[in-house]
């Protein structure tokens, strides 16, 4: 890898989430009656403030607001109301008529706080919660071709089965293939990106793409070492059973200098600052180390009768001018 990977930002993933939300929240705004209410939550402020803006443009004739208890330099003044405000828009007018149909977005210090006036019982709840899964699905989609396998093969491992890896949960997965795919989704841009699930980078990863998944195993396996081990972080390097003693000390000073409680920080590490690339998990050697993936085919003896070239039944003969050929 000649250049850094740029890291994921909140509008990176606010964009991603947005063209999948939009679609959804209009068809839903444009089909509900004058006087119904409806609220979205636990959604990220910047998202919130690009879907209403953007809700107001594109279905004008409802009404759209951000929940803010008071006022906010941040929020469109069009689209920030207090809880009073609120209220009114919820209400009909005057001489009994319905408003129009209301969404409200709720940002989460204020759920709470809001469920007195605004909840379920006289707000339709948006649910948004499969987000990050419909996400994941959709950038799985956007793999290169010869990636799809491998790259779903090892999420799977990490997110399915009796253990799942407590760092790959939906989210973190979409970090992950999300900053994937804003380095250019290339092999050492996925392979780079493995700090977002709190293992450790690797720029050849998907160089023998079918190899992916095992090394996915052994890499989460060292994280484990390193992260819940008893020992000191020395001592944790040398669990690691790596072949070069030099190598080994300097992991060993590197976990020392950035700690170990939390593997996305040290991970991440690994990617800001070139002088740490050396410790990316493809420069990792164990002592142990063998090519599970490979399949050998060494010469086997056996027991059973051989059929002889000059063979006289006509049906053994032709076997054998076939296996002597």
């Amino acid at each position: 890898m000649t250049q850094g990977l740029r890291s994921l930002q909140a509008h990176d993933l606010a964009a991603e989430l947005e063209q999948t939300l939009f679609p959804h929240l209009v068809e839903i705004v444009k089909s509900r009656a004058d006087g119904h209410c409806m609220r979205v939550s636990d959604l990220d402020d910047v998202l919130m403030i690009r879907l209403g803006t953007r809700l107001q443009a594109e279905v004008p004739n409802a009404q759209i607001a951000l929940l803010v208890n008071k006022s906010s330099s941040a929020v469109p003044e069009s689209l920030g109301v207090t809880s009073t405000k609120l209220v009114e828009m919820r209400n009909p007018h005057a001489d009994g008529s319905q408003r129009p149909p209301l969404l409200v977005f709720v940002p989460s210090d204020l759920r709470a706080a809001a469920e007195d006036s605004f909840g379920i019982a006289t707000f339709e709840e948006i649910p948004v919660g499969n987000i990050y899964k419909t996400l994941k699905r959709q950038l799985l989609q956007k793999l290169p071709g010869n990636f799809k396998g491998p790259v779903g093969e090892l999420i799977k491992r990490l997110t399915e089965g009796d253990n799942p890896w407590i760092f790959a949960d939906d989210f973190a997965v979409v970090r992950f293939l999300l900053t994937a795919k804003i380095n250019g989704f290339d092999g050492e841009a996925i392979g780079a990106s493995l700090y977002e699930l709190g293992l450790i980078p690797d720029f050849k990863l998907l160089t023998e793409p079918e190899k992916a998944p095992n090394k996915i195993n052994r890499n989460r396996e060292c994280v484990e070492t390193i992260t819940w081990s008893d020992k000191s972080e020395r001592g944790r390097a040398l669990e690691l059973g790596l072949t070069e003693k030099a190598f080994r000390a300097q992991v060993a000073e590197f976990l020392v200098e950035t700690g170990v409680e939390n593997p996305k920080h040290w991970t991440h590490k690994i990617i800001l600052d070139r002088s740490c690339w050396q410790f990316a998990f493809n420069h990792w050697v164990f002592e142990d180390s063998k090519d599970i993936d490979s399949v050998h085919i060494f010469d086997v003896s056996t027991n059973l009768p051989v059929v002889a070239e000059d063979e006289k039944d006509p049906k053994l003969s032709q076997l054998a001018r076939i296996f002597h050929k």
